[in-house]
């Protein structure tokens, strides 16, 4: 429609004033975004396979946060900070994706498509507690390259685990919609505090 020919039109413009490097991989970007939107042509069978679909879409979102290092840094920076931070970045918006479909057993309905679903809602938790533990010791990393202070930033990702762990338990024992929420909520706060911080590391 009008606002899809708008925001694609606005989205080329700002690629060409960032540069040739942007606008090509931005392109690349919208190609893949319009074949992810059509499901690459596969339709249904595309979505029979559950961690595959879910994966893909999940790509789009590395090839933004790829195209915003380009954007800053004129070429993607290889370095070994910004390999940290995107695979950081990467955790998080797995995790979120995954606590997204994450439900109270009985609430999941038919259509295979949550994680409780295929994994059962312990083991789902499980695997959530799991990633948020390899996202704080990637956030640790980042945080002495800036600081050497690391007895701060082990007390922090320390206090933000046990914070998390204490919501996920919780929602395991209770199983209900309230403290579901209560994980997603406790996770999306501090995990957007976490990178709040590494700004303000970087830039202070």
């Amino acid at each position: 429609d009008k606002v899809d020919v708008f925001v694609t039109g606005l989205y080329i413009l700002l690629l060409v004033f960032f540069g040739l490097s942007a606008f090509v991989f931005g392109l690349f970007i919208l190609a893949f975004t319009y074949l992810a939107r059509k499901e690459f042509f596969l339709a249904e069978k595309l979505r029979s396979y559950f961690f595959l679909y879910n994966f893909i879409n999940l790509i789009q979102t590395a090839l933004l946060q790829i195209l915003i290092y380009i954007i800053f840094a004129g070429k993607l920076p290889l370095t070994y900070l910004v390999t940290f931070h995107f695979i950081f970045t990467f955790t998080g918006t797995l995790i979120f994706e995954f606590i997204r479909k994450i439900y109270i057993p009985g609430t999941d309905g038919t259509g295979k498509d949550t994680y409780t679903w295929y994994l059962g809602f312990e083991k789902a938790i499980f695997f959530y507690i799991i990633m948020v533990f390899f996202d704080l010791l990637l956030f640790f990393r980042i945080a002495t390259f800036f600081s050497p202070n690391q007895s701060l930033w082990f007390f922090l990702s320390l206090v933000v685990f046990i914070i998390l762990l204490f919501f996920a338990l919780l929602n395991k024992n209770k199983k209900t919609l309230q403290f579901n929420q209560l994980m997603q909520l406790s996770f999306v706060l501090t995990y957007s505090s976490l990178n709040l911080a590494i700004y303000f590391l970087k830039f202070h």
